[in-house]
């Protein structure tokens, strides 16, 4: 992965609510950069660093949170709402 600035992916503003559309996204954060992955089960999250070796196959970091399990009471809630 290159870190130049000049080409044409977008760019994240700070105050912004971004919805993720895909399973996968990837976000350069200085020199690493982070892999946001959704499953069925939750949302993965990998810290790479850019410049990765040959050698290097493995995230610096990874962290997993599974989705919220929807209780009776919430879906009947999330059923009866009116917009």
């Amino acid at each position: 992965m290159d870190n130049d600035n000049t080409d044409d992916r977008p760019i994240l503003k700070a105050g912004q609510v971004y919805n993720m559309l895909s399973p996968e996204g990837w976000v350069d954060v200085r020199e690493l950069t982070v892999g946001i992955k959704r499953s069925n089960d939750g949302v993965t999250v990998e810290i790479w660093p850019i410049e990765a070796t040959e050698g290097n196959h493995r995230p610096i970091a990874t962290a997993f949170a599974p989705f919220e399990k929807p209780t009776r009471f919430k879906r009947l809630y999330v059923k009866n709402k009116r917009w």
